[in-house]
C-alpha cells in the first residue's frame, strides 16, 4: 500500500470543537493514532494489509493532514529563517 493522505478544513474534521471522543492519539501539532476514523475506514475499505498501518495527523492553522503509512515519516526540523524550495520559487 502507498502512502494515503486526506486534507481536511480545520473546523470540521476530527480536530473541531465537536471532534471524535474515541480516537485515541498522543501529541498536540502531529499526533500519532492508535485509534481513529480514518485508520478504520483505510483497514476496512482498501484490504490486504501485510502489516501495521501507521497514522499521523499534522494540525496546521487552517488545515488537517492525516497520513497513513507502513512506515514512520522522515521529518526534519528547519532552522529559523531557512528557505524552502518550491517550483514556484522560494518561501521564507
Amino acid at each position: 500500500m502507498p502512502d494515503r493522505f486526506l486534507v481536511t478544513e480545520e473546523l470540521v474534521g476530527s480536530n473541531a470543537p465537536n471532534g471524535y471522543d474515541d480516537e485515541v492519539y498522543i501529541g498536540k501539532i502531529l499526533r500519532v493514532y492508535t485509534k481513529s476514523h480514518f485508520l478504520d475506514h483505510v483497514m476496512r475499505d482498501t484490504g490486504g494489509h501485510v502489516q501495521e498501518i501507521l497514522h499521523y495527523k499534522l494540525i496546521c492553522l487552517n488545515h488537517l493532514i492525516d497520513v497513513v503509512s507502513y512506515y514512520p515519516p522522515d521529518a526534519e526540523i528547519l532552522p529559523r529563517g531557512e528557505a524552502l524550495s518550491t517550483r514556484e520559487g522560494w518561501i521564507q
